[in-house]
């Protein structure tokens, strides 16, 4: 439990000095983690919480590639919490932005 403790200390400092800076990647990143530990620790609603202020900082950091993967992570934690539409949503959100992702990257591949 201390080390729990310890660690979202630490992770929330880090929040706290990206958000200061307008650091939105490396914001996105720490709460990602703290979202992580949440969510090892069973507390879903926190780790749900930090996963979609994650994906916010990521829209707002303009690295559209980590979208998909933060979109499914949130997903599976509404899959714990039984918000199973809203997950289907998320899912069909991911797949979505691959496909959008992929789309901008076929030109840029013809010669």
């Amino acid at each position: 439990q201390n080390k729990l403790s310890d660690a979202i200390r630490e992770v929330e400092l880090a929040i706290q000095m990206a958000q200061a800076g307008n650091f939105y990647h490396q914001l996105a990143q720490a709460q990602m983690r703290l979202s992580d530990i949440y969510g090892r620790a069973g507390n879903v609603s926190e780790a749900a919480k930090y996963a979609d202020q994650a994906l916010q900082s990521t829209r707002n950091s303009g690295i559209i590639s980590a979208l998909p993967t933060r979109i499914q992570f949130l997903a599976t934690l509404r899959v714990r919490q039984k918000r199973h539409a809203e997950a289907n949503l998320m899912y069909t959100r991911a797949e979505d932005q691959v496909d959008a992702q992929l789309a901008l990257q076929l030109p840029s591949l013809r010669i």
